[in-house]
């Protein structure tokens, strides 16, 4: 059985007092975030963190012609091939966990996910609109 009166010596001693990181070579570091390397900053423009702008989307709720449900669209890409726009679509059903489809240059996911296509499509460099009423 274990003793009521038991205690750990927490009182520090002497492994306590070992210097941990007096071996470690400060030139050894990897850079930290606030200043980026060489290759990363080209012409004097910093490119980190900050995604470049692909055009402007448009995004909006329908229900008319869809027999009462809602549909949130997105439309009016530029420059963006038929392949990526596919996937775009695997991925915005995935994440807003409903169906969706990609139909004469028009993403459809069901219901209304305006919010989740904005976030989508600002992460992907767009500067998306909510359009319509």
């Amino acid at each position: 059985m274990r003793e009521k009166n038991k205690r750990i010596d927490v009182s520090g001693g002497s492994d306590l007092s070992q210097g941990l990181f007096a071996d470690l070579d400060p030139t050894d570091f990897p850079q930290g975030p606030g200043q980026p390397s060489a290759e990363i900053v080209e012409k004097g423009k910093n490119k980190v963190g900050k995604p470049k702008n692909r055009g402007r989307i448009e995004i909006r709720r329908e229900k008319a012609g869809r027999g009462g449900k809602t549909v949130t669209t997105a439309t009016r890409f530029s420059g963006v091939s038929l392949a990526e726009q596919e996937e775009w679509v695997r991925e915005l059903k995935k994440r807003c966990g409903s169906g969706g489809t990609f139909r004469q240059g028009t993403i459809e996911i069901q219901g209304d996910r305006r919010n989740d296509l904005m976030h989508f499509f600002t992460e992907k460099g767009f500067r998306p609109v909510l359009a319509g009423g």
